[in-house]
This record gives structure tokens, sequence and C-alpha cells, in this order.
């Protein structure tokens, strides 16, 4: 469960579906509290404009498997740069001489 809360006050707790990368946010199974907190309202889903967003509450596997995924696109791109090097560099000093 995600915690959203809005620069309005309002808060929403739902399920994390999808985030792009102006922080936009699409939750499922939200609950959504009034800036007073007393009212309560529940939705099978919702879309949060990000430049509405006060702060997120998430929780810790949420982020470490973001961290995780940052890292290994890392290095599939240092290793991907490291192939297209090696392959320009064999194209330029191949068994026929350099070009």
């Amino acid at each position: 469960m995600q915690l959203v809360e809005l620069k309005n006050g309002e808060t929403y707790n739902g399920h994390l579906v999808n985030c792009d990368t102006w922080m936009n946010i699409h939750l499922r199974e939200v609950i959504c509290t009034s800036k007073d907190g007393d009212r309560f309202w529940r939705m099978p889903e919702c879309y949060i404009r990000g430049n509405t967003i006060k702060y997120l509450r998430v929780p810790d596997e949420v982020f470490s498997t973001f961290v995780n995924d940052c890292h290994y696109q890392l290095i599939y791109r240092l290793v991907l740069t490291h192939l297209i090097f090696k392959n320009s560099y064999m194209m330029d000093h191949s068994v026929f001489g350099r070009k």
C-alpha cells in the first residue's frame, strides 16, 4: 500500500499500479481521506497528477526493488556500451588492416 498526501491535505492509500517520470500516479483499491480526516471514500482506482503531490510513503521492498532494477539497468548499459565500443574497434582494426 502506498500513501500519497496532496498539497490540499487529502490522503490516498492504495496499491501502486504505475508512476511516470512526472510523478503522475495510478492507484487501485484506493481509500481517500478528507483534509479534516472526518470523511472517507473507497474508489476502485484513481489517477493523481504529480504536481499536486506533497509527499509519498513508499514501502522499503518497493524502494529496494527500484534500486535493484536501476542497478541492473546500469550494468546492462555499461555492458552494451562496451560491446558497441569493442565491435567498432574491431571493425576499425580488422584483419584487412585499418580503415
